[in-house]
């Protein structure tokens, strides 16, 4: 056996404080490996904490993409029922400045168009944002950009 082999020529060769040295420091190299271990696993824990947190705020983001995107999906689908059955047009009321106090002055027709007017509106803008968040990242703008996709 190689060790005991050493160990035995290190008791000829050596005197009993030199042993007690070379024991302290042994165990002084043993104790510095074991605190770099665990300075090394618990760097590797942290990373991986903060990968986990990091995933996780990726897939939340990923979910309210995907609603915002079904919801975009949703809104499109309107715009085309209303775009193949336009609401009817009543003609405009006169104006309603001599309408008595609390005498409804719009209808559901004006209602519903304003709505679909303001649904269009939104669906423009909404299909604006990949050609403003390309110039964004063109200018190195990435947290407008980033704030923008989502």
């Amino acid at each position: 056996m190689v060790l005991s082999g050493s160990i035995d020529d290190l008791f000829r060769q050596k005197s009993l404080q030199e042993i007690h040295g070379v024991l302290k420091q042994t165990r002084s190299d043993v104790e510095s490996k074991k605190q770099e271990l665990r300075e090394l696993v618990g760097d590797h824990y942290r990373s991986v904490l903060e990968s986990s947190d990091h995933i996780r705020a990726m897939s939340e983001s990923a979910a309210l993409i995907s609603t915002g995107a079904e919801r975009i999906d949703a809104l499109i689908a309107s715009m085309r029922t209303l775009a193949a059955n336009p609401p009817s047009a009543e003609p405009p009321k006169s104006s309603s400045r001599g309408a008595a106090p609390g005498a409804g002055t719009d209808s559901p027709a004006e209602d519903e168009s304003d709505r679909g007017y303001r649904v269009g509106l939104r669906v423009m803008s909404l299909l604006e944002v990949p050609e403003t968040v390309r110039g964004h990242l063109g200018a190195h703008e990435f947290v407008q950009a980033t704030r923008l996709a989502l």
